[in-house]
């Protein structure tokens, strides 16, 4: 199984603001290649409000 090359280039402004959202709400962010997207991980509501 292969996964398909991104296509789109991810912007630093939402690396840097996924960053600091994260440090506010206690969760790790973490990078979706494939979909492009950023995940949250973490407590429930938590992961929520980030």
């Amino acid at each position: 199984m292969t996964r398909p090359k991104q296509k789109k280039r991810q912007s630093s402004w939402r690396h840097l603001l996924s960053g600091n959202i994260a440090w506010m709400y206690s969760v790790y962010s973490v990078n979706d290649y494939c979909a492009g997207e950023k995940i949250f991980i973490g407590e429930s509501l938590d992961a929520f409000l980030a």
